[in-house]
């Protein structure tokens, strides 16, 4: 069975950032149940939570949030305005998340140069992959998510081999 790569366009992306991990920013994650992951870490909550999505480690002050509901991603966004010594940046419209599913999507990683196909279930890392910066994090066995800047979004498609399957049609 061959990898599937889809791009998530409606997947909202945000970077959680503060200065204090244990400051009111943080504090106010902790009351929102929001799981600020260990380092190189990722964690997924399911729905239906009021912070459902992915958390990925990116710094010892940052946490990328992918989220897939709009409504819970405004409403954890307002609630987070309050907090002084942090900030939820809204990157969506710079970001794209690529999805990688199947058994071969390890040796997909591997075929775009980089260690990504043997990072552990839960791992987040920051690297290059066909020569861009790329955050991955693997929540489950066979799932991959990479997380990378919009601009260079065809060019790491177009990296792809081309067994890969491919549903990339919403390409934003």
């Amino acid at each position: 069975m061959q990898p599937e790569v889809s791009v998530n366009v409606s997947a909202r992306i945000a970077s959680l950032r503060y200065c204090n991990p244990r400051g009111v920013f943080a504090a106010a994650l902790s009351t929102l149940r929001i799981a600020v992951p260990e380092p190189l870490r990722c964690v997924v909550v399911p729905p239906p939570a009021a912070a459902a999505g992915t958390y990925a480690w990116r710094s010892p002050t940052e946490t990328v949030w992918i989220c897939d509901s709009p409504p819970c991603f405004d409403e954890i966004k307002s609630a987070l305005n309050e907090a002084d010594d942090g900030y939820l940046v809204d990157q969506t419209g710079g970001r794209r998340l690529v999805q990688l599913r199947g058994p071969r999507s390890g040796k997909l990683l591997a075929h775009l140069g980089s260690g990504f196909a043997e990072i552990a279930v839960g791992a987040s890392k920051i690297g290059r992959m066909a020569d861009i910066a790329v955050l991955v994090c693997k929540p489950s066995e066979e799932e991959w998510l990479l997380v990378v800047d919009r601009l260079y979004l065809e060019h790491l498609l177009g990296s792809l081999p081309p067994w890969a399957s491919r549903d990339t049609t919403a390409i934003g």
